[in-house]
C-alpha cells in the first residue's frame, strides 16, 4: 500500500513537472518563431523600400509603402512610423524608426536608419545601401538558423540530464526503496529535495544562458 502511495505521489510530481516543461517549451518555441518572423519581416521591409526608392518615390513615401506591404506583424508594429511618414519629414521619420529598432527582433532597423542618415548628409544613393543592409540581415538569419541546428543536440542532452533525477526516483521506488517518502516525509529529505531542485534548475538555466548568448542577437 505504501509503495502504491509513493508511486502515485511520484507520478503526480512527475506529471506536473512534465506539464510545466511542455508549457515552457511551447511558449519558448512560439517566442522564437515570432522573433524569426520579425527578423525576416525587417529584411522584407528593407528590400521593398529599396525597390520603391528605385521607382523614384521619396524616402517617406517609399518607407510607408514598404511598411504597409510588409508582413501583418510588421504592419502593426510600424504603424507609428507610417503615421510619421505621411507627414513627409525624413528626419522625423528616421527618429521614429530608430525608436522602433529597440523592439524585439527589430535591431536591423537601426542599420536602415544609419544608412538613411548617412545618405541624407552625404547625398549618396540610398537604395544600394539598403540592399546591402538586407543582404547582411539575411546572412544573420541564415547563420542563426545554422547555429540553432547545431545546438539542438546539446540542448536535448541538457534536458535529458535534467530528467535523470526523476528516473532515479522511479528506479528506487521500483526496487522497493522509498525515496519519495524520505524526500517528502522528513526534514533532511525535504532539504535534499530543495537543494536538488535548485541545482537542477540552475544547471538548466546555465545551459540555456550559454545557448541564448550564442543564438540571440538583433
Amino acid at each position: 500500500m505504501a509503495l502504491m502511495v509513493a508511486v502515485g505521489t511520484l507520478g503526480t510530481v512527475v506529471g506536473v513537472g512534465a506539464a510545466g516543461a511542455v508549457v515552457f517549451v511551447v511558449s519558448h518555441r512560439r517566442r522564437a518563431r515570432r522573433l524569426h518572423e520579425t527578423h525576416a519581416g525587417v529584411v522584407d521591409i528593407c528590400r521593398a523600400m529599396a525597390a520603391e526608392l528605385r521607382a523614384g518615390r521619396p524616402v517617406p513615401a517609399a518607407f510607408g509603402a514598404a511598411a504597409r506591404a510588409g508582413p501583418p506583424a510588421m504592419v502593426a508594429l510600424l504603424q507609428p512610423a507610417v503615421a510619421v511618414a505621411r507627414r513627409g519629414d525624413s528626419a522625423e521619420l528616421a527618429d521614429a524608426v530608430a525608436v522602433l529598432a529597440a523592439s524585439p527582433g527589430c535591431a536591423g532597423l537601426s542599420r536602415l536608419v544609419a544608412c538613411w542618415r548617412v545618405a541624407a548628409t552625404s547625398g549618396a544613393a540610398l537604395a544600394p545601401a539598403i540592399d546591402r543592409v538586407a543582404d547582411a540581415l539575411q546572412d544573420d538569419i541564415e547563420l542563426r538558423r545554422d547555429i540553432t541546428s547545431t545546438l539542438a543536440g546539446p540542448r536535448a542532452t541538457a534536458h535529458l540530464l535534467a530528467c535523470l533525477p526523476a528516473v532515479g526516483l522511479l528506479l528506487g521506488t521500483a526496487i522497493g526503496a522509498d525515496p519519495v517518502g524520505f524526500l517528502l516525509g522528513s526534514r533532511p529529505g525535504i532539504g535534499c529535495l530543495l537543494v536538488a531542485v535548485a541545482l537542477d534548475a540552475a544547471g538548466l538555466a546555465w545551459a540555456r544562458r550559454i545557448a541564448r548568448r550564442v543564438t540571440t542577437w538583433g
